[in-house]
């Protein structure tokens, strides 16, 4: 006769990306660990990196990308303003 023992995984609720902001490839099982990052010109405030936990809860809070992002005109202004002196 054969037995099967069967074993629950409390897996954590799926992550996304904050805006202006990625996650890198990761799965949501416990151990697991996801890390974020902003894009460039933004700051992230929260956690950078989330571990699943036993429980089926991610540690940490949820990440965001605060700031204006990368605003070329502005800085290409402002270089043609040092080169030029204009």
């Amino acid at each position: 006769m054969c037995h099967f023992v069967y074993e629950l995984v409390n897996s954590c609720p799926q992550l996304t990306a904050p805006a202006h902001g990625s996650l890198a490839p990761c799965n949501n099982f416990p151990g697991h660990i996801c890390h974020f990052s902003c894009d460039t010109g933004y700051i992230l405030t929260g956690s950078a990196a989330r571990t699943c936990d036993s429980n089926g809860i991610w540690t940490g809070t949820q990440p965001q990308c605060n700031g204006e992002g990368l605003n070329l005109p502005f800085l290409e202004a402002q270089l043609n303003e040092l080169i030029n002196g204009t």
